[in-house]
This record gives C-alpha cells, sequence and structure tokens, in this order.
C-alpha cells in the first residue's frame, strides 16, 4: 500500500477528479432542474397568481393593511406545498444516483489528498503520518498548512546546512 501512495502520480489523479467533478456538476446542473421541471412551473404559477392576488389586494386595501410581498408570500407558503405535484420515483431515482456519485467523488478527492500529503511529506523530511491524518481529518486546511511549512524560511535555512 505504501508503495502505491509513493508512485501514485496526484497531479493527474487530481486533474481527472476535478475534470469529472465539472462534468458531474453540469450534468446535475442539467439533470435535476429537468426532472424537477413540472414542480417548479407549478410553484411558478402559484407564485405568479399569488402576485396578482396581492397587486389586488393593495388596490383594494391599501398597502399598509396588506403588508410587504415577503408576508404575504409567507402566508401563501404553505398552501402552495399542497398543491405542488409529489416527487415520483424518478425524481428520487435521479436525485439519489447524482448525489451518491458526488458523495463518491468528494470521498475519493478526500482520501487523494491524505495520500498526497503523505507522499510529500515522506518526500521533504517532515513525518508523513501526522500530515496522512491532519488531511484526512482537515483536508484542505491540513493543505495550506503543509504548504506553509514546507516553505517556511526557518526550515529552508536547517535543509541548507
Amino acid at each position: 500500500m505504501k508503495e502505491k501512495v509513493m508512485t501514485k502520480n496526484y497531479k493527474k489523479t487530481f486533474i481527472i477528479l476535478l475534470i469529472f467533478g465539472l462534468l458531474l456538476g453540469a450534468v446535475t446542473g442539467v439533470a435535476i432542474p429537468l426532472s424537477l421541471r413540472t414542480q417548479i412551473s407549478e410553484a411558478s404559477v402559484l407564485r405568479e397568481q399569488a402576485r396578482q392576488q396581492y397587486e389586488k389586494d393593495i388596490k383594494t386595501y391599501g398597502a399598509a393593511a396588506v403588508g410587504d410581498w415577503d408576508e404575504y408570500e409567507d402566508n401563501y407558503d404553505s398552501q402552495w406545498h399542497s398543491q405542488l405535484t409529489p416527487l415520483n420515483a424518478a425524481n428520487y431515482a435521479v436525485i439519489g444516483v447524482l448525489g451518491s456519485m458526488c458523495a463518491i467523488v468528494l470521498i475519493i478527492y478526500w482520501i487523494t489528498v491524505a495520500e498526497w500529503l503523505y507522499k510529500s511529506a515522506a518526500v521533504n523530511g517532515m513525518n508523513p503520518s501526522l500530515w496522512a491524518i491532519l488531511g484526512a481529518f482537515f483536508n484542505f486546511l491540513a493543505v495550506l498548512a503543509f504548504l506553509i511549512a514546507r516553505d517556511s524560511p526557518g526550515r529552508r535555512m536547517k535543509q541548507q546546512t
């Protein structure tokens, strides 16, 4: 396992993860709204109807009696939920599959960062286990701390002597 971690090409791995993550984000950004298009269009129509009713109520009762749009909209919010079409199995499948894929990419990224920290710490004469554990728990913050510690002026002076 240690050999695999030490010989892995992390630049290539991070580029692949980045590309896959961007593609997954684009697919998610299209697929989820498409699967929820019925609910989105119904909510839009209900909101527009409430907006028209709000304008009528302002003309009839005055702005002071009706209140602002946010309060008026909040009053109709519970009614809207009961009028929307419930989600079907396809909606749950799309959201579940894409959510699971995003979670898998995130987990692979998280593990890869910890591996990279282990390898880089070993190459730079630092404690690899410490940096791998920090990477596993604090991920991005551990990377920032590692980059600062690795390039600190005091550390560079010790390595030159």
